[in-house]
């Protein structure tokens, strides 16, 4: 069975969502009337080898927008923190990705004009064909 690129990214993406191995710290708090924002820093890394070297290191930050209706999941690498990719949605208790839909609703604009002023320029969002930039 051959999986598509945007299936790989997708799982890669949920998979380390899950999967961090540290939890640093965590930072809530309201933004505006109506939506909470959770951002929680993490550590994706392999056991250290003999030298003290990891195959792999990914440090990073999961954003996490929430209202009544739905959650948005974003990831920003602390390696590019100028840039933001949202990953998925969570809406009736049930993670999808994330569609064209989402970045209309009016709580995606709030959370753009959020990112916006803590200096994220360049935002993306995870379609079906890849990273695609929020217009």
């Amino acid at each position: 069975m051959k999986l598509s690129t945007y299936t790989l990214l997708l799982v890669y993406s949920l998979l380390s969502f899950n999967n961090a191995s540290a939890n640093t710290n965590n930072k809530s708090f309201k933004l505006g009337c109506c939506m909470e924002v959770d951002i929680s820093h993490k550590i994706d890394a392999s056991e250290k080898d003999k030298n003290g070297k990891y195959d792999y290191y990914y440090e990073y930050d999961i954003y996490t927008f929430k209202n009544k209706n739905i959650t948005i999941i974003a990831r920003s690498y602390t390696t590019e923190p100028e840039e933001i990719h949202f990953l998925s949605a969570i809406q009736n208790e049930k993670r999808r990705p994330i569609s064209q839909t989402d970045l209309e609703l009016p709580l995606f604009n709030e959370i753009l004009e959020y990112l916006k002023s803590t200096n994220k320029k360049k935002i993306n969002w995870l379609s079906s064909s890849g990273y695609v930039a929020v217009e």
